[in-house]
């Protein structure tokens, strides 16, 4: 029995007995060579994409920094999107653009705690020995957000007979409709005090109340138990000077926030000139929880990270620099999609991208 030139494959003769381990170690051979054809054949491909996608980068970052920073660049498969405005940054979904947050999720704006003193209606203070012992505070929510918590102020006279106090309170929030009030959040407070000194005190205290823009509000806090000594309690405990019926000086202090976002998104669609069937892009982004996800999108599919590095602009504030691949047969319009997921307490803010289609 002969063999082929080239892959060593038997030529049998007329008189040559034909044998099954002959035919099983011929197969064996061609199943070894075909394999070994279809890995150089991938290794050659994944060369291939992987010198492409180095190319893709350097174009990336060459040309990137030339664009103009209030206008979306697209052309021949590579789009930039600075996302510098409202109109750049559409189409949103789960958040909105902010003038000077731009495109952000998670808690959002830092709110000044004087926020809701300009929609105040009323407010008062109360003493401990009053017949009825309650501050209010009454107000207008000037947009949709949540209260998560106000500066309890007392003045408490402690002496020898009286050293130690126990102040108990009831926090109430009601909704407004007229004069009735619909309760939404109620809290019980406690606080002990000692000693033979007046104590001047602002305690912070945590609640939970939901606020609708243009809706009224009346918040309370109604001492449940005389503590037995002098003193002042309230959102506000400052009388204004020379008024007539203890008129206050509005001075409260309220920790409120826009509504948390925990979830939400950018798309933009752009037009592509012939096929692709690859996508790299950039996302650039600020976030200081490590569980915070961006996760881009081409046509639906997920893109893959690659690699991920921490930078600084011109100004010094650190930004993250994510680089994604993808695979995804693109003929005249592609859709790039942003997912953002964080939690209540980050501060995440998209602040450009760009796609480029291979």
């Amino acid at each position: 029995m002969e063999y082929t030139k080239n892959y060593h494959l038997p030529q049998w003769a007329e008189e040559d007995r034909v044998m099954r381990t002959d035919f099983n170690t011929m197969c064996a051979d061609i199943e070894s060579g075909l394999t070994k054809t279809a890995a150089d054949g991938e290794t050659a491909k994944g060369l291939t994409w992987d010198a492409l996608l180095r190319a893709g980068r350097r174009v990336m970052e060459e040309k990137m920094p030339l664009f103009e920073r209030d206008r979306l660049y697209c052309v021949n498969g590579l789009l930039f999107n600075p996302m510098t405005s409202a109109g750049l940054a559409d189409t949103l979904s789960g958040t909105a653009w902010h003038e000077r947050l731009g495109v952000y999720a998670g808690r959002g704006e830092e709110i000044p705690e004087d926020v809701l003193r300009a929609k105040c209606s009323k407010c008062k203070g109360s003493t401990y020995g009053a017949s009825n012992p309650v501050s209010v505070y009454h107000f207008t929510a000037p947009f949709d957000g949540v209260i998560k918590g106000f500066t309890l102020f007392l003045r408490s006279h402690l002496r020898e007979t009286a050293s130690r106090a126990e102040l108990n309170m009831e926090f109430i929030a009601e909704r407004m409709s007229g004069s009735t009030g619909s309760e939404i959040f109620r809290k019980s407070i406690q606080v002990v005090r000692e000693g033979t000194a007046t104590l001047e005190e602002e305690l912070p205290v945590t609640v939970r109340v939901p606020i609708k823009k243009g809706a009224k509000y009346q918040l309370s806090l109604k001492l449940t138990r005389d503590p037995g000594i002098s003193g002042g309690f309230g959102f506000v405990n400052q009388l204004v000077e020379g008024a007539l019926y203890g008129d206050y000086v509005d001075h409260s202090k309220f920790h409120v926030v826009y509504p948390p976002i925990t979830a939400a998104s950018h798309t933009r669609s752009f037009p592509t000139e012939g096929r692709a069937s690859r996508a790299l892009a950039v996302v650039r982004y600020r976030k200081e929880e490590e569980a915070s996800t961006i996760m881009p999108s081409i046509g639906g599919k997920a893109m893959t990270r690659t690699n991920e590095q921490t930078l600084q602009d011109t100004e010094g504030l650190e930004y993250r620099e994510a680089w994604f691949t993808g695979e995804k047969q693109v003929n005249g319009t592609a859709q790039f999609k942003i997912a953002v997921a964080c939690s209540e307490t980050d501060d995440v803010r998209l602040l450009e991208y760009g796609v480029m289609l291979l």
